[in-house]
């Protein structure tokens, strides 16, 4: 039978909306992270603008903490487990067949191929992450001696207290529960203020604004605008986010760009104010 339906085109995907933290905001997040199983992923992914999935697919065997460089070579993915046992055994993908917490599950955990090319890349890290990745690694070092035969020694940085790799999606639902957590607080805490107010006692206690709730991808996109608002060259930023083409990147992060046009305006007017008000 004949279905309409066929003829009408399928509407488009929509597309997650994207935005920035500020500095102030990265800091206070950073803060909120510090005691938590992500707070790697955070780091790496506001200070050096990695993917979700190259987060937790990165191992220490790409990490030189020395010459402080990363080389991002994986992806890590969730596959169905069908198609990973029809896979051959030269696929780009190699699943994580011990890392099934269920014998039935019907996905699996697999390292794969980075996004494009060029996102196959080396990155410098900043002396704050190195640091933080230094003292993961005798955390990780002591962990394996406690676990003994039971850890799965993969090398992943973000990684249980067993070796296991976290999944993309933790990561993803952890950042936004500890956010929303953090906003709940601050909402008891104004009520509070409110109802001091209202009692005829008022409080001095200044509330911060709530954290708005991006996604831990957005976290790549506050990376190229802390660089681009301190005036790191585009091609720079290009290269850091592993962009194919620093023309790409100018076109995400146009309206970025556009803010930042009343600069020079600016410089020119803090230089020779002095002049003109002199005239």
């Amino acid at each position: 039978a004949l279905n309409p339906c066929d003829a009408v085109p399928a509407p488009r995907k929509n597309k997650p909306k994207s935005g920035a933290y500020t500095v102030e905001q990265v800091q206070k997040i950073f803060d909120l992270m510090q005691n938590t199983e992500i707070y790697i992923c955070v780091l790496l992914g506001a200070l050096c603008g990695l993917r979700r999935g190259e987060i937790c697919g990165l191992r220490w065997q790409d990490i030189d903490l020395e010459d402080r460089r990363a080389h991002i070579r994986h992806n890590l993915d969730r596959l169905p487990v069908k198609y990973a046992h029809a896979m051959p055994p030269d696929s780009e993908y190699m699943p994580l067949w011990d890392c099934m917490k269920k014998k039935d599950a019907l996905t699996v955990l697999a390292l794969g191929p980075i996004k494009t090319e060029e996102s196959e890349n080396s990155i410098v890290l900043p002396d704050f992450l190195v640091y933080e990745m230094r003292e993961l690694k005798q955390e990780q070092e002591w962990q394996k001696t406690q676990h003994g035969t039971a850890y799965k020694d993969l090398g992943f940085i973000c990684a249980w207290e067993d070796g296991t790799p976290f999944d993309p999606d933790f990561v993803y639902k952890k950042f936004h529960k500890i956010l929303k957590q953090h906003n709940a607080e601050l909402g008891v805490k104004r009520q509070k203020v409110e109802e001091l107010a209202a009692a005829g006692t008022p409080s001095d206690e200044k509330i911060p604004d709530d954290l708005p709730l991006l996604r831990i991808h957005d976290l790549r996109h506050t990376a190229a605008t802390m660089m681009l608002r301190a005036n790191v060259d585009i091609k720079i930023v290009s290269r850091t986010l592993r962009h194919s083409r620093s023309s790409f990147t100018r076109d995400v992060y146009q309206h970025v760009l556009e803010d930042m046009q009343e600069r020079p305006a600016t410089l020119m007017d803090t230089l020779f104010k002095h002049e003109a008000a002199n005239k």
